[in-house]
């Protein structure tokens, strides 16, 4: 029987994300061709929660990647190159929109990440993974098809991180 590792999950994970990103991409594009001006707010909250969560693991990578053979770092960069896809599909799912600016965008739901021991910083990107699957599984309810799927990917992806960092 074949042992499931990190790597394996966060792989699958990331295949899932940009999966539903290209599916949810085409349910949203306009036959007519006429695209929506206004963005659904969930789509625009969530994206804010993964710039957030980016800035987040950048600083908590390089303050263990100064620190000496830190084994969480590898995971800590999986977990990222995970959320940069999860903003760049819905960059992409929101490119028919006419979007606001960014100064204009709904603030964040998570705490942001500036303890120094790596036992503190996986605990407090913990939160903030558990923060973001809640808030992305409650956005994907409320936006109807206005990239549910997207959102309830993203959604599982964020307790899947939860749940590696435990």
């Amino acid at each position: 029987m074949r042992t499931i590792t990190r790597r394996l999950l966060l792989a699958g994970a990331g295949a899932l994300v940009a999966g539903g990103a290209g599916i949810t991409a085409g349910e949203l594009r306009p036959i007519s061709g006429n695209a929506p001006t206004i963005p659904p707010p969930a789509l625009l909250g969530v994206l804010a929660t993964e710039r957030a969560l980016i800035a987040s693991l950048q600083v908590a990578l390089t303050a263990l990647t100064s620190a000496t053979g830190d084994e969480s770092a590898a995971l800590l960069t999986a977990v990222l190159n995970d959320h940069v896809a999860h903003r760049n599909a819905l960059q992409a799912l929101l490119a028919g929109y006419q979007l606001p600016s960014t100064s204009s965008l709904p603030a964040s739901t998570h705490t942001s990440t500036s303890t120094s021991t790596s036992t503190s910083t996986r605990a407090s990107i913990r939160r903030a993974e558990q923060q973001a699957a809640t808030a992305a599984r409650a956005a994907s309810a409320a936006s109807g098809t206005a990239g549910a799927a997207l959102l309830a990917s993203i959604a599982a992806c964020e307790a899947g991180h939860a749940e590696l960092l435990a």
